[in-house]
């Protein structure tokens, strides 16, 4: 038989909160419900329900009351699947997993962000970045559009797609006000507005394409 040290070594982590720790899932008859004399004769719900720290949607220990102990005992079974579903899991990841999630977790506390949250926001990001296409390119289907104006408009597309040469084959979505501001601050007067103008129209025409989000043109610099 091994010692208590080699059970506790080979027992699953469990998420605790925010933290890990090296505990097991509490048994699930611990969710069974039971009734306050108290509280019945204070006239209030008096079936109580313990839920742990781990299936509360708090994330706190919580006592969950109800009129009817049928009520709390379908409750129970909820948060008995819930408990289930959080073993299966919790099976599915690595320890690894599991230390990078609770390190993740620690980096957002400060912020009030929530894991999942994050990786949706950096998850939809990705799909934009993929979705774009290059500066360069932008200005190429700008200029296609524009192939029956004016040869002195064609040709101001021309000069402010060379003005922006070393930017052209980075993704539109990514370039910043930042990144044009050193450029256009070397141009006299005349010739920066005329830059900005047909800036103004290549990243209208990315938004419109859906090459970058809504509101996150730099073309105002």
């Amino acid at each position: 038989m091994g010692t208590q040290r080699d059970k506790e070594k080979h027992e699953k982590p469990c998420f605790w909160g925010t933290m890990w720790h090296h505990k097991r899932m509490p048994a699930s008859a611990s969710l069974k419900p039971h009734k306050m004399p108290s509280r019945v004769v204070a006239g209030k719900l008096a079936w109580c329900l313990n839920v742990p720290s781990e299936l509360s949607e708090t994330g706190k220990r919580q006592r969950l009351f109800y009129e009817t102990e049928r009520e709390a005992k379908v409750e129970s079974e909820k948060l008995k699947a819930r408990a289930d579903n959080f073993g299966i899991s919790l099976r599915e990841m690595s320890t690894v997993r599991i230390a990078k999630a609770a390190e993740a977790y620690k980096l957002l506390e400060p912020y009030g962000i929530e894991l999942l949250d994050c990786v949706r926001a950096h998850i939809a990001i990705l799909d934009q970045r993929r979705s774009s296409v290059t500066f360069g390119a932008a200005f190429d289907h700008f200029a296609e559009l524009k192939k029956n104006k004016s040869v002195g408009y064609r040709q101001e597309i021309r000069h402010a797609r060379a003005t922006f040469g070393a930017l052209l084959d980075r993704k539109i979505c990514d370039i910043t006000a930042a990144d044009l501001a050193p450029i256009l601050n070397k141009l006299p007067d005349g010739s920066r507005n005329a830059k900005m103008r047909r800036l103004r129209s290549v990243f209208n025409l990315a938004i419109k394409r859906g090459w970058m989000e809504q509101g996150t043109s730099p073309s105002r610099v």
